[in-house]
């Protein structure tokens, strides 16, 4: 399968741990809390990591975005193997998003 993140692009230990906090289902106002930070830092580091995910071009994407990132880190985290995120994907394309 291939590689769903970009080669090229390595993220900042602050954006590993909003990717974690939003693959945990916490929302931007609360990692912003929770960090410390400001919600504009929340969603600059956000974009990092979409575009870590070769997700930049959010508009044209079938699945929520955070439904992906988090797919994404659960796989690079080996939580899930990849047959198991095709099914999860597949799966999540079946409900909408607001």
């Amino acid at each position: 399968m291939e590689r769903l993140l970009s080669k090229h692009m390595t993220l900042r230990p602050r954006a590993r741990t909003v990717w974690a906090m939003i693959a945990a289902g916490y929302s931007n106002q609360c990692i912003a809390e929770k960090l410390e930070i400001r919600p504009s830092t929340v969603s600059n580091i956000v974009g990092e990591i979409y575009d870590h995910c070769l997700l930049g071009d959010r508009e044209k994407k079938d699945l929520d975005p955070r439904v992906m990132i988090t797919l994404v880190y659960m796989v690079e985290n080996e939580m899930i193997g990849a047959l198991d995120q095709v099914e999860l994907i597949a799966r999540a394309g079946d409900y909408e998003t607001e």
